[in-house]
């Protein structure tokens, strides 16, 4: 809700800021919807005050949405997943 954080990885050895995040941010949705490892690291820069959203909170509210819309979050998140691992697979960071 409020504070500043980075969003690094690893990437050959060195660590690489992918985002710094500000008030109003969202990071770590994709946690809620799939298994996979943490792609990522959250590191608080600035004092910052949270909101923490757990798996059983976001599945209700998924669950609240009429039956395209629950459709279409789970059509995105797939197509987040698979976007994603193309680029942890191709070797570039998401380098071109």
């Amino acid at each position: 809700l409020s504070g500043s954080v980075e969003i690094c990885t690893t990437y050959k050895g060195s660590q690489v800021m992918l985002a710094r995040l500000g008030e109003g941010a969202i990071f770590g949705e994709l946690a809620l919807f799939n298994s996979m490892p943490r792609s990522a690291s959250a590191v608080t820069v600035a004092g910052c005050r949270l909101r923490v959203i757990d798996k059983g909170e976001m599945d209700a509210r998924v669950d609240g949405l009429d039956s395209f819309s629950r459709h279409w979050v789970s059509y995105l998140i797939s197509r987040i997943t698979d976007l994603s691992g193309r680029v942890a697979e191709s070797g570039t960071g998401g380098r071109p």
